[in-house]
């Protein structure tokens, strides 16, 4: 990454989002993080994986959130580990099955086995039956 530009290319420094070039934003707290297709990001999920202060793209906004939801707690507890359009959702069941959730979620607590529309929820009764809350 480059330290100090005014091109505005991916990695440059920036202060705000006109100082990148089009199609790259500024990753600031103060700056709404969208790409082109609508999607909001969460400045505070992402801080962890990018730069702050510089310019950054769309793929770098969709993997930082990759990283957030692989690594993060809703993936552990929740099985929500796939990031779609900046949001944390559950798209397999083995990430439902592998989750450990606590207060009421997750496949060993409440039997959420099985990714329906982002979520783990049960499927079967065979899900609610192997649960901690049906034992």
């Amino acid at each position: 990454m480059a330290t100090a530009s005014c091109s505005g290319a991916r990695g440059d420094k920036c202060k705000k989002a006109e100082n990148c070039k089009k199609a790259l934003s500024c990753f600031l707290p103060q700056v709404l993080l969208k790409d082109q297709q609508g999607t909001v990001y969460a400045f505070e999920e992402l801080k962890l994986y990018l730069a702050q202060g510089t310019c950054v793209s769309r793929a770098d906004l969709q993997a930082a959130a990759a990283r957030f939801c692989l690594e993060g707690r809703a993936c552990v507890e929740e099985g929500a580990c796939q990031a779609i359009a900046g949001k944390c959702q559950a798209v397999r069941d083995a990430d439902c099955q592998a989750s450990k959730g606590c207060n009421s979620k997750g496949c060993k607590m409440s039997g959420d086995c099985r990714a329906i529309e982002g979520k783990c929820a049960p499927l079967t009764d065979a899900d609610c039956r192997q649960s901690f809350f049906c034992l």
